[in-house]
């Protein structure tokens, strides 16, 4: 008896202490790992500051081989800066995190852009805002009064037939005449082919309307051309009415849009295919991390689909100007026409007018052309390169004489 009496007293008396000790020990797990998720944040702020600087470091350098590419091809199309080799531009000379924090150039933050906001931004992000542009002509819109409509072309490297079409179609100087018609074919680097960028410096001199950009041409780097595409145009073609974006593989009815659209005369719109209350996927194709828009399963506000987009030229300063104090996200539809175009004030984001619709399955637009007894409702459609001449034969065929809309011709002041 006495035994188990001592038995009981014991137990009693270890229980709470080994239950201390298991809670001190959970404590301490749990303590640990808030300190190594405060350690990743910490960390992951310290590389997104690391690559801001990484440019910085570069941006006099930079400057100063543009100035001389300038001034040496003044005369000329001024088309083509040659780089030794064409890197990401994440690629730059190791220095420590701790170096680059107390750098005097992170908090100068110089820019190698001729856009000049009201404000300097609190923060940047790494995104393509600064730095030399691999090709570029700013020449494009000069000495014109207005340009109609410049068409802003995202295009891919290997695309060279493709590119070629749109030029001698819905984007030529030529066909649409008093309106004027620019565009720009916005690209990135070859990943290793230096052949292929070769051809691309080659196709630039002759065309005087590819603009490339230092970073790779992949399909998770889409965001970096289009803040390209609304950087150049912020630099170099404020003079504007409509901008135009479309993949290269997009047909457009030119002279539908010149002589039909129900223009609104100024603002900052956008005309689209609106995406709303679209679903943010996890997994697959369009997959987006755990981390971003953490806890929603909708986007919260409308973007457009990027195959084909309308906007009023001067909104695309403001986009830019908001670049500048939003992170990155890899989908740029989502990107600019959602995210840019939220935090633009009075920014208005509309799909596209009756009878403007836009066509991703290529044979529901060619058996529409087709059928003379049918009015097309639609003002571009999707194509390859086998198909493409056929699309724009048949959107010609049914084309009058042509009458421009006033609004079209109207000038509008640049901001």
């Amino acid at each position: 008896m006495m035994r188990q009496a001592k038995s009981r007293f014991y137990f009693k008396k270890t229980v709470p202490v080994i239950l201390c000790v298991i809670f001190v020990y959970m404590f301490v797990l749990i303590n640990n790992s808030l300190v190594d998720d405060g350690k990743i944040y910490v960390y992951r702020r310290l590389r997104v500051m690391e690559r801001v600087l990484n440019r910085s470091q570069t941006i006099v350098d930079d400057y100063n081989t543009k100035r001389n590419n300038d001034n040496a091809t003044a005369k000329g199309h001024g088309l083509i800066s040659r780089q030794a080799s064409f890197t990401s531009i994440t690629s730059t000379p190791h220095q420590s995190t701790t170096q680059k924090l107390t750098s005097n150039k992170f908090k100068k933050r110089n820019t190698n852009s001729s856009y000049k906001p009201n404000s300097i931004p609190p923060e940047t992000f790494p995104l393509t805002l600064n730095g030399n542009y691999i090709i570029n002509n700013k020449n494009i819109c000069i000495d014109i009064p207005q340009v109609t409509a410049l068409v802003m072309v995202h295009s891919a490297i290997k695309h060279f037939a493709r590119r070629e079409n749109i030029r001698t179609t819905y984007a030529s100087r030529h066909l649409f005449k008093p309106a004027v018609i620019r565009v720009i074919f916005l690209l990135g680097l070859p990943s290793s082919n230096e052949n292929e960028q070769k051809k691309i410096e080659d196709e630039a001199q002759m065309h005087g309307d590819v603009i490339q950009g230092n970073f790779v041409d992949t399909y998770h780097d889409l965001t970096h051309k289009a803040v390209m595409g609304l950087r150049w145009i912020s630099e170099n073609c404020r003079n504007a009415k409509y901008v135009i974006k479309v993949d290269d593989d997009a047909v457009f009815d030119m002279w539908k849009f010149l002589t039909e659209f129900p223009d609104p005369g100024s603002g900052k719109t956008m005309w689209c295919t609106v995406n709303n209350n679209s679903h943010i996927r996890r997994f697959g194709k369009w997959s987006v991390r755990r981390s971003q828009f953490r806890g929603l399963q909708r986007y919260p506000w409308p973007y457009c689909g990027g195959f084909v987009v309308v906007m009023n030229g001067e909104l695309i300063p403001e986009l830019f100007h908001v670049v500048q104090t939003s992170p990155f996200f890899w989908i740029d539809d989502v990107y600019v026409y959602g995210v840019l175009r939220h935090k633009v004030k009075d920014a208005v984001i509309k799909d596209m007018p009756k009878h403007f619709a836009l066509v991703t399955n290529t044979v529901s637009v060619i058996n529409c052309l087709r059928n003379k007894k049918l009015n097309c409702d639609f003002v571009a459609g999707m194509a390859n390169e086998a198909s493409f001449k056929t699309v724009w034969g048949l959107m010609t065929s049914k084309k009058k004489k042509m009458t421009i809309s006033p609004n079209m011709l109207s000038v509008y002041k640049a901001i």
